[in-house]
């Protein structure tokens, strides 16, 4: 059965996450929240769920936004979750395109067949429908919870290997205080993300591509601003807009984020779709490691994670030791290869492409295939 992705609108955060925990299943995903609201509605749009619960809310907001997603968005079904349900309330529900009402207080087992039969709702209307459901993209979050552990090279050649696939690609350098992500293509940006906040309108795909750097590699850079002091208007709030903006328009969003559980850091966790974790076999980089991953799991954002082992050397301390100290299976490692990867950010030209038949090349191109 193909995975069925949910997206939970709700005014109130921990009504939301109740209902993920009612859902949980193995074929169900929630792959985002939002408010009901006109911010609500645009991660919608830009996530292409097959399903979104409108959770704990029956005021004119709810209708008002089920009714854009039903016009918007045609292979899509919405949910209403709420208390007191009549006939006035379903006939409202039913006007604004909501195909299913379920109380608030329903049983785990009675939520997650909801769901199901709303996505079996939306699948047998697009059997039925001549038109194409949009291709949704992937935000792909690069994280480490110590600085030199190989985040912007791991976000770098992952791009770069997606792009050669004819995959449309950008990379958000989040790096606000210190980002280099241009030093890795050889660009000299002439604007960036301060720049493009300064500009506003973050809602406008022309406005943002004006501030974008274009590689020959077809991939597109958002470069991090290039004093620190203007990384100080760059907001979490920012991003959530950046993202939701570019996501019709690109198969893959990287974010090269700072080893910091900033405001702005976790925006981008929200509204990813995968996070890249590097941890090295040094008992710094494995603390930071275990560090993040506990708070990641405090904002349920834990079963994003890929475990990524970096810098890997045949050390004292080995991969299983890392598993063990972490209580969790590294999913993919890269060995240790300064010398090219010096190389390569000194000339510019991403290792997979520089070296693409050495092991780390190797290994660079598996993760990205990964994704």
């Amino acid at each position: 059965m193909e995975m069925i992705k949910a997206v939970i609108l709700s005014d109130i955060a921990e009504t939301g996450f109740d209902i993920k925990s009612k859902i949980a299943d193995e074929n169900i995903a929630v792959v985002g929240f939002g408010d009901l609201d006109q911010r609500g509605f645009d991660k919608v749009l830009s996530l292409c769920p097959h399903v979104v619960i409108l959770a704990g809310a029956k005021g004119e907001s709810a209708f008002e936004v089920a009714g854009s997603i039903y016009f918007n968005l045609p292979h899509c079904v919405v949910m209403l979750m709420c208390d007191d349900i009549d006939m006035a309330l379903m006939q409202k529900a039913m006007l604004s395109g909501i195909k299913k009402v379920v109380a608030l207080d329903a049983d785990d087992d009675t939520v997650r067949e909801s769901v199901r039969e709303c996505y079996r709702l939306e699948s047998t209307r697009k059997t039925s429908d001549l038109t194409k459901s949009p291709s949704p993209s992937k935000v792909i979050c690069v994280f480490g919870g110590k600085g030199g552990i190989g985040k912007t090279t791991i976000a770098a050649n992952t791009a770069l290997c997606l792009a050669k696939q004819g995959k449309k690609v950008i990379i958000i350098d989040a790096n606000l205080q210190m980002g280099d992500m241009h030093m890795y293509f050889d660009c000299d940006p002439k604007d960036t993300l301060g720049e493009l906040v300064y500009e506003g309108n973050l809602g406008a795909i022309e406005i943002i591509k004006s501030f974008i750097t274009a590689h020959s590699s077809g991939v597109g850079i958002i470069a991090s601003p290039k004093s620190p002091e203007y990384s100080e208007i760059v907001k979490a709030e920012h991003f959530e807009s950046i993202i939701n903006t570019l996501r019709p328009y690109y198969d893959y969003i990287i974010i090269d984020l700072p080893p910091a559980f900033t405001d702005a850091t976790i925006s981008c966790f929200e509204n990813s779709d995968r996070i890249l974790l590097l941890v090295g076999v040094d008992i710094s980089s494995i603390r930071g490691a275990r560090i993040s991953l506990s708070i990641l799991e405090k904002l349920r954002q834990d079963e994003k994670v890929t475990l990524v082992l970096n810098k890997y050397t045949k050390a004292v301390i080995g991969e299983k030791d890392v598993e063990r100290v972490l209580a969790r299976r590294i999913d993919y490692k890269v060995c240790q290869s300064d010398d090219l990867a010096l190389n390569s950010l000194n000339k510019g030209i991403p290792i997979v492409e520089m070296y693409p038949k050495s092991i780390i090349g190797k290994q660079l191109k598996s993760i990205a295939e990964s994704v």
